[in-house]
């Protein structure tokens, strides 16, 4: 079987009185069993990596990415190793207080040889900002 990447994407604390508070851990697994190489610039900004939905369903709109500087970093991810990376205050100041749900979604479309290329999602994560 092929390199098969898994995403996980966990928000801790799930309920905060300050956006500032809130940590998105990111975290991609290979669960094949071949290595993968995985681009890390898609999880190098909150922008790119982490989806947000109001109550609603509505998109909640981030802030552009960083520009990319000229490096390409990747990393080798074995069978059944992972990499993690946290976003800490990822939710704009200018966003409400009210319940969210985010994941992790990772996309990569790479021509490179060896490269994983793709668009995988975790799972839904849900919290809630309440300033009160």
């Amino acid at each position: 079987m092929p390199a098969e990447l898994a995403a996980r994407f966990e928000i801790l604390p799930s309920r905060v009185a300050t956006r500032d508070a809130l940590v998105g851990k990111c975290v991609l697994v290979n669960e094949g069993d071949q290595p993968a190489i995985v681009a890390l610039a898609p999880l190098s900004s909150p922008s790119l990596c982490v989806q947000v939905e109001d109550e609603q369903g509505s998109p909640v709109l981030f802030p552009p990415p960083p520009v990319p500087g000229g490096s390409d970093e990747t990393a080798t991810l074995e069978p059944g190793q992972q990499i993690s990376v946290e976003h800490r205050g990822f939710m704009p100041a200018w966003i409400p207080e009210g319940r969210y749900r985010a994941r992790l979604r990772y996309v990569v479309s790479s021509q490179l040889r060896g490269r994983w290329s793709g668009e995988i999602h975790s799972v839904w994560a849900a919290f809630e900002i309440r300033e009160r």
